[in-house]
């Protein structure tokens, strides 16, 4: 009987411990920054605009699309192609004051 005992306060006390170690609590948002609060937006904006983008225009009746994308906070890097030709081009960004998506360069990576 003293044995169940002390497996029952272990196991209480180890459930107890579980509630408390744990951080439910909603993560905290860096609200200074756009950029980091909707990087999907960037994605979004690149991906439906990459034909206006690219300083190339697609061959042979092709139509560009994205195939890797990676956002940082403020620029970024993106390839894509058209089924003929495929492109990398690093971009900087930054947000209108309406939440818009700006575009500041968009440079073709040569290797």
């Amino acid at each position: 009987m003293k044995y169940i005992f002390i497996i029952i306060i272990v196991t209480i006390g180890s459930v107890g411990f579980y509630f408390l170690d744990r951080d439910d609590a909603p993560a905290q948002e860096d609200v200074s920054s756009v950029e980091i609060q909707n990087p999907d937006s960037v994605i979004k904006y690149i991906s439906e605009n990459i034909s206006s983008l690219s300083p190339e225009k697609e061959q042979l009746g092709g139509t560009f699309y994205v195939t890797n994308i990676m956002v940082d906070s403020g620029s970024g890097l993106v390839e894509y192609e058209d089924g003929h030709n495929a492109y990398s081009a690093r971009f900087d960004y930054s947000y209108t004051d309406g939440g818009k998506v700006l575009i500041k360069n968009f440079t073709l990576v040569t290797e």
